[in-house]
């Protein structure tokens, strides 16, 4: 059974609120850590023998600076565990919080985007996004969890009455 990293409570039929897992954003960058400490510890122990990728300056930076890339990804973990996450849609004044910050209201929104990553190692993953009318997106959540994605998305749907786009991203991971 896959960690549910959203919450999805109606309040009534004009509220909804979407709050973020911090188990999920703990086990991430539990999972993280120790992967990069793996990681970078095999490095270091390859250099240390000699077995290291001395034979090419290239690979031996890409192996050091690779990883780097989901510094994002352990920056909003730590937010979400630290002030948490929580999305509030507010159909009586029609705005949209995220942690008390108004970011949009219901008719800057025009569709909710679903958007698949094909994973041909792991199961795919899947971004649900709110798309502005100048096509901006802020996104709500990254899973792999298609079903929790698509509940919240209806959720969303339904309250701000706007359609439900669903895209496949045409690189695969892996």
């Amino acid at each position: 059974m896959a960690l549910q990293k959203l919450k999805i409570e109606r309040k009534d039929s004009k509220t909804l609120i979407i709050t973020k897992s911090k188990l999920a954003a703990i086990a991430k960058l539990s999972f993280l850590t120790l992967f990069y400490l793996l990681w970078y510890g095999s490095l270091f122990v390859g250099e240390n023998k000699g077995e290291g990728f001395s034979h090419s300056l290239l690979i031996n930076w890409l192996f050091w600076l690779v990883p780097l890339f989901s510094i994002a990804e352990i920056f909003r973990a730590l937010k979400v565990i630290t002030t948490g996450e929580v999305f509030f849609f507010d159909g009586y004044r029609k705005i949209i919080r995220r942690n008390d910050k108004r970011i949009a209201g219901f008719d800057d929104i025009i569709r909710i985007q679903v958007r698949t990553f094909p994973n041909s190692d792991d199961p795919d993953e899947h971004n649900l996004s709110l798309v502005f009318k100048n096509e901006d997106k802020i996104r709500i959540e990254q899973s792999q969890n298609l079903t929790e994605i698509l509940n919240a998305a209806e959720e969303i749907s339904e309250l701000l009455n706007v359609e439900i786009k669903r895209k496949q991203s045409a690189w695969k991971f892996g």
